[in-house]
């Protein structure tokens, strides 16, 4: 397990499909750019989110949040490949609170006819 404090700075599209054992499965993949001190060469992490967590973590674009990723290696035919996943993500900074919407003035509209030939009520 590794942890990673950066901004997701790519959100792939959902990716879905049904396992061979005939289960549904759901995968979001993001890049999080944990030090862009380079900017030629900014240093990241590529990990996936699967299933539920998707929804659960609800992680947003542009939004610095700590990670945690477990890694895994997976051997095939001789070749090797590796897999992060996430488990965990926790913005590190609050959202800006929003302002409480103030209340519009609207003149009210007179309950006398509008006709200036007829006289007032009062």
């Amino acid at each position: 397990m590794a942890t990673f404090k950066g901004i997701i700075s790519q959100a792939l599209p959902e990716q879905s499909g049904v396992s061979r054992n005939g289960n549904n499965w759901r995968k979001r993949t993001y890049v999080l750019t944990y030090d862009s001190s380079n900017a030629n060469y900014p240093k990241a992490v590529v990990f996936d989110v699967m299933n539920g967590k998707i929804d659960e973590l609800n992680i947003q674009l542009g939004v610095e949040y700590e990670v945690e990723v477990d890694f895994s290696v997976r051997e095939y035919q001789g070749k090797f490949y590796q897999s992060a996943s996430a488990w965990k993500a926790t913005p590190t900074q609050q959202p800006a609170p929003q302002p409480a919407p103030q209340p519009q003035y609207v003149p009210a509209q007179p309950s006398w006819p509008a006709d200036n030939n007829q006289e007032l009520p009062f």
